[in-house]
C-alpha cells in the first residue's frame, strides 16, 4: 500500500535532486516553492484531496505539520545533502513509473 507521505517525498525527492543538478551545470536556479505548502481549496477536488505539506483542519484552521513538512525540513536544513540524488534516465524513468503506479492505485482505493 502506498501512502500519500511516501507518494509527496519520493516525487520531491526527484524533483529537488534534478533540480540540483541543473543548478550545479550552471542554470540561474535562484529558489523552489512546495506545491502547495498547506493543504487548501482546488478547483477541481475542492477540499478532498489533501497534498500540503501541512495539514489544515478548516473547521478550527489549525495547521498541523504532517511528516512530509518534517522531511522537508531536512531537506531546507542540510541545504540538500539528505536527498538521494537520482541522476541517470534509468532512474528517473524509474521514478516515474513508481509515481504513476502510486497514482493509479490511489484511484482503484477509490472506486467503489
Amino acid at each position: 500500500m502506498f501512502s500519500a507521505f511516501l507518494l509527496r517525498t519520493d516525487f520531491l525527492d526527484a524533483y529537488l535532486s534534478r533540480l540540483s543538478h541543473v543548478f550545479e551545470e550552471g542554470v540561474d536556479l535562484r529558489g523552489y516553492f512546495a506545491w502547495t505548502f498547506m493543504d487548501n481549496f482546488e478547483w477541481e477536488k475542492g477540499y478532498h484531496e489533501r497534498f500540503g505539506l501541512v495539514y489544515v483542519d478548516f473547521a478550527t484552521q489549525k495547521r498541523i505539520p504532517k511528516d512530509s513538512a518534517y522531511w522537508y525540513q531536512q531537506v531546507m536544513e542540510t541545504n540538500g545533502a539528505c536527498l538521494s540524488g537520482i541522476k541517470t534516465d534509468r532512474e528517473n524513468h524509474e521514478i516515474r513509473g513508481f509515481v504513476r503506479r502510486c497514482k493509479m492505485a490511489l484511484v482503484k482505493k477509490k472506486e467503489p
